[in-house]
């Protein structure tokens, strides 16, 4: 094998239901008709739980196509905001892009197109216009709650920064009572507008724990807002331990006030993983030109009964131990001992330190 061309297996999530290797499509497609049809205007909040390698955003990219298919007039279910919060390092960041995306999502007409023309022609829709009102009085009172959260400069009189405290906490209630109006008004229009949206937030668990704090506020803020229903994913014991810890608090019990339906990925079966591992062994097998021959079936049993059998939990975890066998195979001499690299390579990723002794 020429090993400037050797091919090394991505972890890259799948995108289309052909990818679907382990039949995961009848449950993201169930996943997808909830967050769809959920009976009446109330917000829904889903938690997709699941430990790092199980395929939560492939789930969540087939959600998602899903979501968008058209029926056959050729309008869309219901409008998809895909939010990535690791993009923003402030809370009013945070905020400020995530309002502009639900806007953005509103401001879609039923085949999911963007309503242009209505804003050229003034004929702005008045739930854009309650969620923009809405929108900068949040943003106001998240800016103001920010200041305050500050120290007194340096040089300024205790006095006259008291009696600016007490100004800016007067202005800053005005605004939360604005804020509260405001809200009741887009829930109003919101009750009236024609349609869905999906807000989708993936990987919540790959966050520094204050971000993680940052998104749970988010949506517990807004998730009360009708006809705006979240899929979240994440790690379940990853947020909770991260929640306890910025939160003070148990953990759980505040994951338990946000998501009002937690579903737990299905588990792949290990029938599933061990057709996926050995087609990938397989083909590695002939990649390197060994024949058929070359194999001693009494020790390749050997080694898949105690090497392989029940060794590998997710996809993620198959795919490594493909690369690692792939880039040991390119390094070793030509046609070494097979059933011996693939023991070897299993060895590295589960035991590395049994290999320094071997």
């Amino acid at each position: 094998m020429d090993n400037s061309n050797l091919s090394l297996a991505t972890d890259t999530p799948i995108k289309a239901r052909e990818q679907d290797l382990i039949g995961r499509i009848p449950f993201a497609e169930r996943l997808a008709d909830i967050l769809k049809s959920a009976a009446g205007p109330e917000s829904l909040v889903i938690g997709l739980y699941g430990p790092w390698g199980s395929g939560k955003t492939s789930v969540i990219n087939l959600v998602e196509n899903a979501l968008s298919r058209k029926d056959d007039d050729g309008k869309a279910g219901v409008s998809v905001v895909r939010f990535e919060p690791w993009n923003y390092l402030t809370a009013e960041q945070l905020l400020a892009q995530f309002l502009k995306e639900v806007e953005g999502a509103l401001d879609k007409d039923a085949y999911g197109r963007r309503k242009l023309f209505g804003k050229l022609r003034g004929k702005r829709p008045e739930v854009l216009n309650a969620f923009a009102a809405y929108s900068e009085a949040l943003l106001m009172t998240a800016g103001a709650a920010a200041s305050l959260a500050g120290a007194p400069l340096a040089g300024v009189a205790v006095p006259a920064f008291g009696n600016r405290l007490t100004s800016r906490l007067r202005k800053s209630a005005d605004r939360a009572g604005s804020v509260s109006a405001k809200k009741q008004r887009l829930e109003e229009e919101l009750l009236k507008f024609d349609g869905r949206v999906v807000v989708i937030i993936d990987d919540i668990d790959r966050l520094p724990n204050d971000q993680v704090r940052m998104v749970f506020q988010l949506v517990a803020s807004l998730a009360k807002l009708p006809k705006i229903n979240y899929l979240l994913s994440f790690d379940e014991e990853v947020v909770t331990r991260a929640l306890s810890e910025v939160q003070k608090c148990d953990g759980a019990e505040y994951l338990e006030k946000v998501v009002q339906v937690p579903v737990r990925l299905p588990s792949i079966s290990s029938g599933d993983l061990e057709r996926i591992l050995l087609k990938d062994i397989d083909a590695i097998f002939e990649a390197f030109s060994y024949r058929r021959e070359d194999l001693d079936d009494k020790r390749w049993n050997g080694v898949c009964l105690t090497f392989l059998n029940n060794r590998f939990s997710t996809i993620r975890e198959v795919r490594r131990f493909s690369n690692a066998l792939k880039a040991k195979l390119s390094i070793l001499p030509r046609f070494c001992c097979f059933e011996d690299v693939v023991a070897l390579a299993v060895l590295e990723l589960k035991v590395p330190k049994v290999v320094d002794w071997v």
